[in-house]
C-alpha cells in the first residue's frame, strides 16, 4: 500500500491509519508495495503504542501480526518465539539470539504514523 507522508521532528513517517482503527489489545499489519521486508505490525498494548517486525527472526516467517499478546510481549504463533515490545528482546535466548525488530511510531492529530524501516539488501543479492 501506498501512505502519505510527513515530516515529524525532522524525520519522514508514513500515516497508516487513523488512531480510532486501533482498539486497545488490538494489531494491524502495514505492508509497503515497494518493500516486502518492511513489513510491520503495529499494536495497541496496555495503552501504548509499538511498531515490530512482521517477520519472525527465527525462521523469517511472517505472522508476527497473528501474534499472542501478553505482559508486555508478542509470541510468534510458527514456533512460539517470544519478544518483549518495548525494544524488541527475544526472551528465548536458550535457543536463539535474534531480537524482533522494532521501528519508531506516532500517534498525532487522530492518526498514527510510522517510520519506515529502511532495510539493507542482503549481500548475496548484490
Amino acid at each position: 500500500m501506498i501512505y502519505e507522508t510527513e515530516i515529524i521532528n525532522g524525520k519522514e513517517f508514513h500515516r497508516v491509519c487513523k488512531s480510532e482503527e486501533l482498539e486497545e489489545e488490538s494489531k494491524k499489519l502495514i505492508e509497503f508495495e515497494d518493500d516486502y521486508d518492511a513489513q510491520m505490525v503495529i499494536l495497541r498494548h496496555r495503552g501504548k503504542l509499538n511498531c515490530v517486525s512482521n517477520i519472525c527472526p527465527h525462521m523469517k516467517e511472517t505472522k508476527m501480526y497473528k501474534g499472542r499478546l501478553k505482559d508486555g510481549t508478542i509470541t510468534c504463533p510458527a514456533h512460539g518465539w517470544r519478544f518483549k515490545l518495548d525494544g524488541g528482546l527475544n526472551l528465548n535466548k536458550k535457543i536463539g539470539t535474534k531480537d524482533l525488530p522494532c521501528y519508531e511510531i506516532v500517534e498525532k492529530d487522530g492518526y498514527i504514523y510510522v517510520e519506515k524501516p529502511d532495510i539493507p539488501t542482503p549481500k548475496w543479492m548484490l
